[in-house]
C-alpha cells in the first residue's frame, strides 16, 4: 500500500552516534547516503520497514547496486556495517529497517490509511449514485404534455 510519500529524517541526524560513527569511516558520506536510499525504499515499500523490489521478490544486493550506481562489494559492505550498528536485520529472508517507527510514524500511516479509504468509499458511493441517476434519466419515459 503506497499512500504515504515521506519518512521522517531527524535534523539532528549527522549528531546521532552511529551516523558520525559511518561518517568517520572510508567513503563514510556516501554509506551514509547508501542509508538514506535504504530508508527511502522502506518508505516506498511502505511494510513496517521492509525492503521489497516488488511485492513477492526482496532486495538483494544486486538490485540495490544496479538502482544505485554503486558497485555489489561496496553494497555488501555498507549493509554489513549497518547490520554490525544494529541498523538493519533480516527477518524472513527480506532486510528490514530497525526501530522503523523513529522514522515513520506508524500511528499517523494508520491514521492516513483509514481517511484515504473513507474517502474512497465516499467516492465510490457518489460515482454509483451519479450513475443511478444518468440511467434513471434514461431509462424514465419523457414527459408530454397533452391538452
Amino acid at each position: 500500500m503506497k499512500d504515504i510519500f515521506w519518512i521522517k529524517l531527524d535534523s539532528g541526524f549527522y549528531q546521532n552516534r552511529k551516523i558520525r560513527k559511518i561518517v568517520q569511516s572510508e567513503n563514510g558520506y556516501v554509506k551514509v547516503a547508501v542509508w538514506i536510499n535504504l530508508l527511502c525504499i522502506a518508505g516506498n515499500t511502505n511494510d513496517n520497514g521492509l525492503l521489497f523490489f516488488s511485492s513477492k521478490e526482496p532486495y538483494s544486493v544486486e538490485l540495490l547496486a544496479e538502482e544505485m550506481r554503486l558497485s555489489e562489494d561496496f553494497i555488501r559492505e555498507s549493509i554489513a556495517l549497518f547490520e554490525k550498528r544494529e541498523m538493519i536485520e533480516i527477518e524472513n529472508n527480506v532486510w528490514a529497517i530497525k526501530n522503523w517507527e523513529k522514522y515513520q510514524n506508524i500511528g499517523k500511516m494508520a491514521a492516513v490509511r483509514e481517511y484515504n479509504k473513507m474517502k474512497k468509499r465516499e467516492e465510490r458511493a457518489r460515482r454509483k449514485e451519479s450513475l443511478a441517476l444518468r440511467n434513471l434519466s434514461k431509462t424514465s419515459p419523457k414527459s408530454q404534455a397533452t391538452e
